[in-house]
């Protein structure tokens, strides 16, 4: 809802990511503090956070755009079938066992986001669709590749690295996209950062 008014406000897509982030640093960092794990910056797969860096960003980034051209429903309806794309993919890339009962509910998944796409010609719009699309395939590689650092990373390590690379590859273009904001959008800002 945050990243839909910040749209609606003139926010540019780089700005609204930036700021997700950099505005929910300060609640990581009490996360952090607070279950005492002060070495969370410590890791022994810096190759592992990249990739799952440049996954989970171009992810976001897909996500935050699809927003700009559909409703929040159908967008967030659309992202549920992030689930079932992890199901399939599961079974592909991690080699697990999905039985008869999971696959027909992954078919029954995706015969309910294609009501919501309505590809007969909907009055959706066409690239919203394919970013949401996208994005939810996104958000089942992003699970699949945090299941793999799980195996050896905390979750505040996961999510501080994702967290500072994002904002280090972010905050390189934001010289070109930042702008000064009222209150009420800096308002808005801050919730999309905290609630991020």
């Amino acid at each position: 809802a945050m990243i839909k008014l910040g749209y609606e406000a003139g926010v540019s897509t780089p700005e609204l990511v930036f700021y997700r982030f950099a505005f929910g640093l300060p609640p990581l960092l009490l996360w952090i503090t607070w279950t005492g794990t002060f070495d969370a910056w410590r890791t022994q797969r810096p190759g592992a956070h990249l990739v799952r860096g440049v996954l989970g960003l171009t992810t976001m980034v897909l996500a935050f755009s699809a927003l700009r051209y559909l409703p929040l429903a159908e967008a967030t309806t659309i992202g549920f079938a992030a689930p079932l794309f992890a199901v399939i993919l599961s079974a592909l890339v991690l080699r697990e066992q999905v039985g008869l009962h999971r696959w027909t509910g992954v078919a029954a998944g995706f015969v309910g986001v294609l009501i919501v796409v309505r590809p007969e010609g909907g009055d959706l719009h066409a690239l919203g669709l394919a970013l949401a699309i996208l994005s939810a395939l996104g958000v089942a590689c992003v699970t699949i590749t945090i299941r793999q650092i799980g195996r050896t990373e905390s979750t505040q390590t996961t999510v501080l690295w994702f967290t500072g690379l994002s904002m280090l590859a972010v905050g390189a273009v934001m010289p070109f996209y930042g702008e000064v904001h009222s209150p009420k959008v800096w308002a808005i800002l801050l919730a999309l950062g905290f609630f991020g």
